[in-house]
């Protein structure tokens, strides 16, 4: 049995986690969980075995095999939390966006009552106020216009800054570090 620590990093944090690799003599592979349990019954030495260079290089194969699986793992954990973010993100700059269009859609509903009460003015008065309103509100109309298009860009620029600073964040590094082999019989 051999045991190594595996630390990922990723996402501003390090995530450890303890492999064990093994096999019987008879050479079948034991589980993780199987290992775990075996390491946690009292034992005691006897000695010192010797060095098997083929044990040793079976135990390596298993551990890479063991390893790649852990990290897999762990990234496909990342990758779902930075689609989760993602998406969370644009629901964002779509609810931004849809304030400033629902504000201009109040603007036009507006205007539109505004033509309406010019429409029905008795006086000459009422169609000259009425129509300075609509030339006020055409020209909030404009600006809020313009106002969604840069708005949109701007969003879409710290919602595209977000994802960049979170992609980077992603990247993940391992270490691996040897902690120990061993030769276990059961009694």
């Amino acid at each position: 049995m051999t045991c190594n620590q595996l630390t990922i990093s990723a996402l501003d944090t390090e995530e450890d986690q303890i492999l064990f690799s093994g096999f019987t003599d008879s050479g079948r592979s034991l589980t993780q969980e199987t290992l775990e349990k075996l390491f946690r019954v009292p034992g005691s030495m006897d000695g010192l075995a010797e060095s098997d260079p083929a044990a040793n290089n079976r135990l390596d194969r298993e551990n890479e095999t063991h390893h790649g699986a852990v990290v897999a793992q762990v990234h496909e954990r990342h990758n779902q939390f930075f689609d989760e973010e993602r998406e969370r993100l644009d629901r964002w700059a779509d609810d931004q966006i849809r304030s400033l269009e629902t504000d201009l859609e109040m603007v036009k509903k507006r205007v539109m009552e505004l033509r309406r009460e010019e429409r029905t003015a008795e006086t000459l008065e009422q169609k000259t106020t009425t129509q300075s309103k609509i030339a006020d509100l055409e020209r909030q109309k404009r600006k809020l216009r313009m106002t969604i298009f840069d708005e949109e860009d701007a969003i879409t620029e710290r919602r595209d800054a977000l994802i960049h600073k979170m992609e980077s964040k992603l990247h993940q590094t391992t270490t691996t570090k040897h902690l120990f082999t061993i030769r276990w019989r059961i009694q």
